[in-house]
């Protein structure tokens, strides 16, 4: 087996589409400006313990059937499951070979805290709270076809995706109805410049409740805690073996 391996660079939607001349309100540009990103696609290759980046406004695809996993300090190695990707964010990162393992050297977060109402605000940035989300969002990639998901928001790019990803999860963690949550969720996506089908929309909300009960539920959980004042570690330590309990079942 080769120690090398290729990435495929893929610019993101907005800056595509900026660079076309296409503003967040030009919906009908969707289609042009995915065909843009196709034509702008660059392979790179990484050999063993190499220090890459992805530069700004890219994302990269691993052009690979193999597992990979993005990791920040050597002992996420005990848990490699949670750390499953399909592709890196803009970022500088190591490649281990031996063990298909990306290092992340410096870490672009996806997720801004003010974005998680449940999350009680006295936690604030607190890198553990953070890496959480990470370890719950990861779950659902699991959980999801996640490539599906992006197919179906096209105009997000996978940094993007796994944020809404999150987004939805927090919404289905609350008592709102469906309906109610696809209309939040949908205006979120206008205020960006786009929108999806309502009935559709509706209806894969119902299907993510479902396929995301654990994810859902391992939120509620963290959050409940997290209200009670609870220590940010033991609540992600309580989140971590709960999901590990849950999907073996």
């Amino acid at each position: 087996m080769t120690n090398k391996l290729e990435l495929i660079l893929i610019p993101d939607f907005d800056s595509t589409r900026a660079s076309m001349g296409y503003d967040e309100f030009d919906i009908e540009c969707r289609d042009a400006v995915i065909l843009e990103q196709e034509s702008r696609e660059k392979y790179i290759e990484i050999g063993d313990n190499e220090v890459f980046e992805i530069p700004v406004n890219f994302e990269a695809q691993i052009n690979s059937t193999r597992k990979f996993y993005l990791i920040s300090e050597d002992q996420d190695k005990d848990n490699l499951d949670d750390f499953l990707i399909e592709e890196l964010f803009a970022g500088v990162y190591m490649f281990s070979a031996n063990d298909n393992i990306f290092y992340a050297l410096e870490k672009n977060d996806a997720y801004v805290n003010s974005d998680n109402e449940m999350l009680n605000d006295s936690q604030g940035e607190n890198p553990i709270v953070e890496k959480m989300l990470d370890l719950i969002t990861n779950s659902a990639k699991v959980s999801i076809d996640f490539k599906d998901f992006k197919k179906q928001f096209p105009f997000l790019n996978a940094k993007q995706a796994e944020k809404f990803l999150f987004m939805i999860i927090n919404e289905l963690a609350s008592e709102d109805t469906i309906e109610l949550i696809g209309l939040k969720l949908n205006n979120q996506l206008m205020m960006m410049g786009y929108g999806v089908e309502e009935e559709s929309f509706t209806e894969l909300l119902m299907e993510m409740k479902k396929e995301l009960s654990l994810e859902i539920f391992a939120y509620q959980i963290a959050c409940s805690n997290f209200q009670q004042k609870a220590d940010p570690r033991a609540v992600y330590l309580q989140t971590e073996e709960l999901l590990s309990k849950l999907r073996k079942k």
